[in-house]
């Protein structure tokens, strides 16, 4: 039996079912279901909910911080510093943190809670372990790679689209 965490609904970001939603990510096959209280059975995830995903995480990693999961299944803080031990692309933004090592991450959707988004700007991979920076990146700035990680909705919800393609700048 898979773990299931309980989630707070955003918005349409979850299913509308019940009072209470609860998903879980299955690693084998890379598929996140939910539980439809109304009939009683676990349906998986499509649309705009198949982008959330229930992961193990690092203790360090935090609410809204850019991530990618590394050799073990975790997901750890992304970086595109140059000179950084790992400096992967970003793959999700987390949303919640129901426990001190697990956490909901979003590849596609809305993760509110960030504070002075630029509505309507572009968002970035950091230079920062975990961060994100409206701020166009250059080479002369330190970054290996360019990376879109979405467009702020308002000052407080980034639209997450994470970008695969990754410009490099070395």
């Amino acid at each position: 039996m898979p773990i299931v965490y309980p989630l707070i609904r955003r918005g349409a970001s979850l299913p509308a079912v019940g009072s209470t939603t609860y998903i879980f990510y299955e690693t084998t096959t890379g598929k996140t279901y939910f539980w439809d209280d109304v009939n009683d059975i676990w349906r998986e995830m499509t649309g705009p909910t198949a982008g959330v995903h229930i992961m193990p995480c690092d203790a360090a990693v935090v609410v809204g911080d850019a991530v990618y999961t590394d050799g073990t299944g975790t997901l750890q803080k992304a970086c595109s510093a140059i000179g950084v031990t790992r400096t992967d692309p970003a793959e999700y933004i987390i949303s919640q943190k129901p426990s001190a090592t697990t956490c909901v991450a979003v590849s596609d959707g809305t993760v509110s809670g960030f504070v002075g988004l630029t509505p309507g700007a572009e968002y970035f991979l950091d230079l920062v372990a975990g961060g994100i920076t409206s701020v166009v990146p250059t080479f002369a700035g330190g970054f290996d790679y360019l990376q879109n990680l979405g467009v702020a909705e308002s000052a407080t919800d980034l639209g997450v689209d994470v970008d695969s393609t990754v410009a490099g700048l070395s």
